[in-house]
């Protein structure tokens, strides 16, 4: 009997699992203005179509923060190394 329950419930659970890691790991909640239980409540559809956008929107956000940096660690080496050739 509980190895039945066990089964039924797997779906859930993974369900649980990925809407949990989803609000830890992003900023969902804050940028929706939605709680844990507000996304446990939408059906499947709208929250696949939520966490599809978000993770989108954080890959995007990643690129333009690494070109940023790169952009940063560019001009960092083009000074110091005209610092450099000024003490030689």
């Amino acid at each position: 009997m509980w190895l039945a329950y066990e089964d039924n419930a797997r779906p859930y659970n993974e369900l649980l699992e990925d809407v949990l890691m989803l609000c830890l790991n992003t900023d969902v909640c804050k940028r929706l203005n939605m709680s844990f239980t507000d996304l446990m409540k939408l059906d499947l559809a709208t929250y696949t179509l939520i966490k599809e956008k978000i993770t989108a929107d954080n890959k995007e956000r990643l690129q333009q923060m690494q070109k940023a940096q790169d952009e940063s660690d560019r001009r960092y080496n083009k000074l110091i190394g005209n610092n450099n050739e000024s003490r030689r």
